[in-house]
């Protein structure tokens, strides 16, 4: 929370880890606010810190608190909810049947236009351009919502998405987007959908099942993997270049008609330039 706070969400608990005087971190449960809902809760798979408190959700109830653990208000759903989202500072939560809806007040109210969303799983919603915002679904790709209306991408880097199916997403910058996917790596994206750069194992990841991801301030990618965590250097201008048989010791490259070729000790290799969107390899 910026003050040496760490908000914990896990199995049937939750609560706040905080160091004492020798710096060790000490948990305290907030499961004590909670003398109406002794039974199971679940898994807690949010936590979002705002202005406002903080908020555990599941996927019976979502949970508001203050930051001494004081119980706020609870929302719940008979085991309807699916994730929640916070964007811009508002907090976002999908229910199955209902649709996204939005908190407003203390109130979670549908937003319009989304009917087609309804009993389709949500697993991104990032800012959009011009006040929108970009929806990533499992296995229907990505939507950019008016605030009205659903507009489908229309890119060949949808049609990457909806093959690898979404499962994490993060903002890198302004400009562009980085989406997780269960079967092919990362594919980073502007905003408005335009293919940038597909990350998977052929190019340098140790698998292809990117279950977080996240941007650092250096505009650089973390990412939990399905085996361990990986980091990618996207800022820089330099790319990682694959051959199955190698290409040798460099010598010599240029650009010309729309083709990269590189001269090496191993012969001249080409491949289309600004590289192709099926991410073929020279």
């Amino acid at each position: 929370d910026g003050k040496g706070t760490l908000y914990v969400g896990m199995y049937n608990e939750f609560g706040c880890a905080r160091p004492d005087a020798r710096g060790k971190l000490v948990f305290t449960s907030f499961r004590q606010g909670l003398q109406d809902f002794p039974y199971d809760l679940g898994d807690i798979w949010r936590v979002f810190v705002t202005p406002g408190g903080i908020f555990f959700q599941g996927y019976h109830s979502l949970f508001h608190f203050n930051d001494k653990g004081e119980l706020l208000r609870v929302y719940t759903s008979p085991g309807n909810f699916r994730f929640s989202f916070l964007v811009g500072g508002t907090l976002y939560i999908q229910e199955m049947g209902k649709g996204l809806l939005r908190l407003e007040g203390n109130q979670l109210e549908p937003m319009p236009g989304l009917e087609e969303l309804r009993n389709k799983e949500i697993w991104a919603l990032l800012p959009g351009d011009g006040g929108t915002l970009t929806v990533g679904t499992s296995d229907n790709g990505v939507f950019t919502y008016t605030g009205n209306a659903l507009i489908p991408w229309n890119t060949p880097a949808n049609e990457l998405l909806k093959t690898h199916q979404i499962f994490s997403a993060c903002s890198v910058n302004d400009n562009s987007l980085a989406f997780g996917t269960i079967r092919g790596g990362v594919v980073i994206t502007t905003t408005k959908g335009e293919l940038i750069q597909h990350l998977h194992k052929n190019n340098g990841l140790q698998n292809n099942t990117v279950l977080s991801i996240a941007a650092d301030r250096q505009d650089n990618l973390w990412m939990g993997l399905d085996n361990g965590i990986d980091f990618a250097c996207i800022s820089s201008p330099l790319t990682f270049l694959h051959h199955e048989g190698g290409f040798g010791t460099g010598y010599a490259a240029a650009i010309h008609g729309g083709y990269l070729y590189l001269g090496t000790n191993n012969g001249l290799f080409a491949a289309p330039w600004p590289p192709a969107e099926t991410g073929e390899q020279p």
